[in-house]
């Protein structure tokens, strides 16, 4: 099955969608633009998910710093199964998940719990890459071992669209992960299934009595709540201190579902913030891309457009004429991007783009010159807060 392209094209719902629906075996490889260590690779074995691999994972995406931050192990016996592992021979060497239950330290269903955590949130940052390539390679159904379980591609593809439309509203009552919340009042007695689906029958068939009396009500001094089991888990956790990145951690219910229950919670009036923080474009549980590694690309993007504004850079096979225009042009367009880099550095640390790109120039983030480039008329700009127009 030859199926490679570039994401912009074929995005990865797509290539999921195919994948699961002709119910294929082999490895789909995602490499995102710009990235290093060789993209995320994502195992299929009859259509479904059995593994998702990343070259170089975040430090908080590792089995056993996810068993240390959720308080399952302490952190000195992981440390020890660890240096136990780089003691094995290389082609004989255990996964740290196997030895901490070989050790006893968890037990298999706690381990494939999380194993299968580790596969859903890689998975759903996978639909947040829009540039970058893909290639599915086809395997014989022995060329994988068998994980903790397996996900079918429809459903990791349903979920990804929920989280996508439903991020946006999370994100105006979860704005920062620094923030804290406390318990304001107890939770509701848990409707018993029984109880559920009597009031269902009582209500659906209300309107055709005649007399109101005859529908039986609930004691008055019985008070039932609909929360779902994410929110009575995340509940218990939220003590005044823990910010929104613990309970992630301690959850183990992945990013989305933590921060949809908190605002459930938050809506039907169980929490208030106790510590706030300043709003944030993107807040992540992760480190994510950092300040350092954004201003080396703008560094780099600077240095582009001085060169091509002192003409070093020059097409050498390019005629005279019309190559003053076309130098014009890529200094235009490398401007632009710089600029654009650093509109996402300033919303990222303050959660709003800013009223002027002269604001950029203030928070250090380019210098003068860029805004003002030789030959250049004035970059026309405007900024609603959560997005902006750059022409």
């Amino acid at each position: 099955m030859a199926l490679q392209g570039t994401l912009a094209d074929f995005g990865i719902a797509e290539i999921l969608q195919l994948i699961g629906t002709q119910q294929k075996t082999g490895v789909l490889y995602v490499e995102q633009e710009g990235a290093s260590g060789g993209g995320s690779r994502i195992l299929f074995l009859g259509g479904k998910i059995i593994r998702c691999v990343v070259a170089q994972p975040d430090d908080k995406d590792l089995i056993g710093n996810m068993l240390v931050a959720a308080e399952l192990i302490p952190s000195r016996e992981v440390q020890r199964c660890l240096s136990a592992q780089r003691k094995q021979p290389e082609g004989q060497r255990k996964r740290i998940g196997e030895i901490l239950v070989a050790e006893g330290l968890i037990d298999r269903q706690t381990l494939d719990e999380l194993l299968m955590l580790q596969m859903r949130e890689r998975l759903y940052r996978l639909f947040e890459i829009k540039d970058g390539r893909y290639r599915f390679e086809s395997h014989p159904p022995s060329f994988a071992e068998a994980g903790p379980g397996t996900l079918p591609a429809e459903s990791v593809l349903m979920e990804g669209f929920r989280m996508l439309d439903e991020w946006p509203l999370i994100r105006t009552r979860i704005h920062n992960y620094d923030l804290v919340f406390r318990t304001i009042k107890a939770l509701e007695e848990e409707e018993q299934d029984a109880e559920a689906l009597e009031r269902v029958l009582d209500d659906a068939f209300s309107e055709f009595l005649d007399e109101p009396s005859m529908v039986e009500e609930a004691p008055a001094s019985v008070s039932v709540s609909a929360l779902g089991p994410s929110e009575r888990q995340i509940f218990p956790l939220i003590d005044g201190k823990r910010s929104v990145h613990r309970l992630i951690e301690l959850s183990r219910l992945g990013e989305f579902e933590t921060c949809k229950a908190l605002v459930t919670l938050l809506n039907e009036g169980y929490l208030e913030a106790v510590k706030q923080a300043a709003p944030q474009a993107r807040p992540a549980r992760k480190s994510g891309t950092s300040r350092k590694i954004w201003m080396r690309g703008l560094a780099l993007n600077a240095a582009l457009v001085a060169l091509i504004a002192g003409g070093v850079l020059l097409a050498p096979t390019a005629p005279e004429e019309g190559g003053s225009g076309e130098i014009q042009s890529r200094q235009r367009q490398n401007q632009k991007q710089l600029i654009k880099d650093a509109l996402e550095v300033y919303a990222a640390e303050r959660g709003t783009y800013p009223n002027t790109l002269q604001a950029l120039v203030e928070a250090g983030l380019i210098k003068q010159s860029v805004l003002e480039q030789v030959g250049q008329s004035p970059l026309s700009y405007v900024s609603i807060g959560s997005d902006y127009d750059l022409r």
